[in-house]
């Protein structure tokens, strides 16, 4: 995961295998946060473990225990900018993500949510994804198992066109999706809440859509 990250520059969010209670060693369900942070021309690592509560039926029968501490919060600094406003990432793994406790305490502590999952009801997903964007108001992205498709990033913007950024269908591939995500919109400043403005514009109206290729009827 370091060579991906080192690779790609980016900030990783994703599950562990074998994860274990630091105190009482049973077993947990966990997802890990890689952070590389570069600092005249050396880089170094933040690594921080994110816990489950609320687990699944086959989690409880193969023992796993609930384990979330606490939660992490990643704050992004702009190295341009003079204010200390942080745009601020969190995340959960899977089945925690429904629960609407943890959505409404981090509603109004985080700029965007990001979802670790291995989950089958892809549709179900979608339509918390579309709920969520709108509740948290905020980008809201899931990154599910190749095994079953629908990962998916969205965000509460006012065309619908705009509000679903990417989304991978199908299953037992590899994807990766790259996408801009505008901070500002839903970070600190919160300007996608800002009053609406008018604005003038010269609109163009016709009865059809546009022809297709090759058509040439008389």
């Amino acid at each position: 995961m370091r060579s991906f990250s080192d690779a790609t520059g980016a900030i990783l969010f994703y599950g562990l295998l074998g994860a274990k209670d630091p105190t009482s060693k049973e077993p947990i369900n966990a997802a890990r946060w890689l952070v590389p942070q570069r600092h005249t021309g050396r880089r170094s690592w933040v690594e921080v473990d994110q816990g489950k509560f609320n687990l699944t039926t086959d989690e409880h029968s193969l023992g796993i225990k609930p384990w979330r501490p606490y939660q992490v919060v990643i704050e992004l600094l702009d190295s341009t900018k003079t204010t200390e406003e942080s745009f601020r990432l969190t995340g959960s793994i899977c089945f925690d993500a429904t629960d609407l406790s943890l959505a409404s305490d981090l509603r109004n502590e985080s700029h965007m949510f990001v979802v670790s999952a291995m989950n089958k009801d892809v549709k179900t997903f979608d339509g918390m994804v579309a709920a969520l964007r709108y509740h948290m108001y905020q980008h809201i992205l899931i990154a599910n198992i190749g095994e079953f498709g629908g990962s998916t990033a969205q965000a509460p913007y006012d065309k619908e066109y705009l509000r679903l950024i990417s989304h991978t269908h199908g299953g037992n591939q590899l994807a990766v999706s790259v996408f801009d995500v505008r901070l500002e919109d839903f970070g600190p400043a919160l300007e996608a809440a800002l009053p609406a403005v008018s604005k003038w514009k010269e609109v163009k109206e016709r009865i059809g859509k546009a022809p297709p290729a090759g058509l040439d009827r008389a």
